[in-house]
């Protein structure tokens, strides 16, 4: 351990200040009172410095030195907290939004996301307040910059309550976006258009400069698609089953600009650069081509996390080669963590910057242990195996975060990466090499072509990935607690097979049965459990009862029983399927889930049932009118 802080001294200034931006989440602290504490700490920390004559002046300082990291974090994040001081708007106002991004088409309407100018009664020229927009405009073009007056309600964003949703309400408020709205068709006028930057209006004509070339050179259609998210970082033109069967075989992180992607973009602008270095002041004219060019694609590319974490790596990179310095992955990776936490400290509780730094932290660390276990002497399969370890070093370190979002693994993405990820970079050198030879036709539709053929193998294989049997495992529920327990027990795994040590091998053991007890004794004590549900829907609520040998469901028998399996899905942990039977018919169905079968019916059919049909299920919904349980 005290090694690998020597080696990354960074470390230490993002471990103290991400500790203090997640104490800041819990806790509410006014600043000055906060201030006026650290300095009397640090006053007290002075004279016991000068009374003390043996202290280690290195302990003394880094114990002042944490502190301090601890407490610029906690103030930033104070600051950066959402808004809670927003007006309730009651019924229909006239409001201005400005667009500042189209987010396509859903339930055929358009959906926006906007900054809020001003209503009928409050302005909100000095706050940063967002809107989600859905709006029937088929009649009118809204493009980005527009100024676009609105009649409509404008609603708080709220979660729905249901049991274990997502956090929707804290996701869209730290994004600062408060507020959506419905407008209806004929409700929303054009009266403006906010003129962007030099640098936006650059980065949107290049933008569609690109997808033009595409189209014209043909390559068009799911290939037109990929190629724009692999190169611009825009998903929107997907399609939704294209996009779900990447996800399916553990291969979205491809369409997601990142640093596969920017290391591309820096070996190509290295090689144009190059001849810089024989000049005199060659070198600090190159450094600042490299870097400027690598942010001016973070900006163009939409500044994820995932690229701004590569280029400011990237970055440190050329620094470091141009000083004669040795380059510090590792360090450099903790330390574009910290500037991207100083700048933003809502940004830690982004899902892309949590999966991109722990899996750049999991090659770090894991890549060369895994790949140590195999040596072969051929060259192609010593580079499939470095390939391969390179893809469970990331998987490993990314899995628990996964699982606890998405409740599913991809079991062939092992598979997919030794195939799909080597074709991404050739793809994109080769998009790239026709753009920049589109000004002599027959030579760019050549590359196109080759081009064209690799995204429609990349497509084709990616789908033939996802239709292969149990290439998903669904349903797999873990906590908070589970999730640093696994992270604990990974990092103790790798100290263990680096130093054999048999202290390693005792913790390592104790953490895993302390694991297994508690996921036990969690199943235990819901299966024990007698509790009441309830979801709310657009028509009725749902009313899920549960105990130890009863589950029933107490639901709107006058709403399709599709819309309820819908809901239900999410409390089950995975997609309801139909499962049809000879004994179920009319408005009875039976559907399956990853713990058995549900019996659907309306209790009046109920009694008339066949008796041997509730021996093949697990769980028996009785539905009926909820308006019978009013008091």
């Amino acid at each position: 351990m005290a090694l690998f802080i020597k080696q990354s001294p960074f470390f230490r200034l993002f471990l103290f200040t991400i500790s203090g931006i997640i104490t800041a989440q819990y806790f509410e602290i006014e600043s000055t009172w906060l201030l006026s504490v650290a300095l009397v700490f640090w006053t007290v920390l002075l004279v016991v410095y000068g009374l003390i004559k043996n202290i280690k002046i290195d302990i003394f300082w880094g114990f002042g030195f944490n502190a301090l990291c601890f407490l610029v974090g906690f103030i930033l994040a104070q600051n950066a907290k959402p808004l809670n001081d927003l007006p309730d708007f009651e019924s229909n106002s006239g409001f201005t939004i400005i667009i500042e991004q189209n987010e396509g088409r859903i339930n055929n309407r358009n959906r926006y996301l906007g900054r809020l100018y001003f209503t009928d009664n409050h302005k909100f020229l000095d706050k940063t307040v967002k809107v989600r927009l859905l709006a029937d405009t088929t009649e009118t073009e809204i493009k980005e910059g527009d100024i676009v007056f609105c009649i409509g309600r404008l609603q708080k964003i709220e979660n729905r309550g249901d049991p274990g949703e997502f956090d929707y309400k804290t996701w869209a408020n730290r994004k600062q976006i408060y507020y959506s709205s419905f407008v209806p068709k004929g409700k929303c006028t054009i009266v403006g258009y906010d003129e962007p930057t030099q640098i936006k209006q650059w980065i949107s004509s290049i933008r569609i400069w690109i997808e033009q070339c595409f189209t014209k050179f043909g390559i068009t259609g799911n290939q037109n698609a990929v190629l724009i998210a692999l190169t611009t970082g825009d998903k929107a033109s997907l399609d939704p089953e294209l996009k779900s069967a990447f996800t399916t075989a553990g291969l979205m992180h491809v369409l997601a600009v990142s640093g596969l992607h920017v290391g591309i973009i820096y070996l190509v602008l290295s090689w144009i650069v190059k001849p810089l270095t024989f000049f005199r002041q060659g070198r600090i004219l190159r450094i600042v081509i490299v870097i400027t060019a690598l942010w001016l694609y973070a900006f163009f590319t939409g500044m994820a996390p995932s690229v701004k974490r590569a280029v400011l790596m990237f970055s440190f990179l050329v620094v470091g080669e141009a000083s004669g310095r040795k380059y510090s992955g590792q360090n450099s990776l903790f330390a574009s963590a910290f500037f991207l936490m100083i700048f933003n400290p809502n940004i830690i509780f982004e899902l892309g910057f949590q999966l991109s730094y722990l899996a750049v932290f999991g090659i770090f660390q894991f890549h060369k242990p895994i790949y140590n276990l195999f040596c072969f002497k051929n060259k192609l399969l010593d580079k499939i195996w470095s390939l391969s370890a390179l893809s469970i070093s990331a998987q490993l370190a990314t899995t628990p975060i996964s699982l606890l979002y998405f409740n599913q693994f991809p079991l062939y993405f092992l598979l997919g990466n030794i195939v799909i990820v080597p074709l991404v970079g050739v793809i994109i050198q080769g998009a790239i090499l026709f753009m920049a030879l589109s000004f002599y036709a027959p030579l760019a539709k050549i590359v196109a072509w080759c081009v064209n053929l690799m995204l429609k193998f990349m497509t084709g294989t990616t789908e033939l990935i996802a239709k292969l049997p149990y290439s998903q495992i669904t349903g797999i529920y873990i906590d908070v607690v589970m999730v640093i327990a696994l992270y604990a027990l990974f990092l103790i795994a790798h100290s263990y097979f680096k130093s054999h040590s048999p202290r390693t091998l005792v913790g390592l053991s104790t953490l895993l049965c302390s694991l297994l007890i508690y996921s036990a004794t969690k199943s235990h004590i819901l299966g024990n459990s007698n509790e009441i549900h309830v979801f709310k829907t657009a028509n009725s609520p749902i009313y899920i009862v549960e105990s130890k040998n009863v589950h029933s469901i107490v639901a709107d028998s006058t709403v399709p029983v599709e819309r309820h399996i819908a809901q239900l899905s999410n409390f089950y942990g995975a997609r309801l399927n139909h499962a049809s039977y000879n004994e179920v018919q009319g408005r009875v169905s039976v559907w399956e889930h990853p713990a058995g079968k549900i019996l659907i019916a309306p209790e009046n059919i109920l009694s008339s049932i066949d008796t041997t049909i509730f021996e093949k299920v697990d769980v028996v919904v009785r539905s009926k009118p909820v308006r019978k349980f009013k008091n």
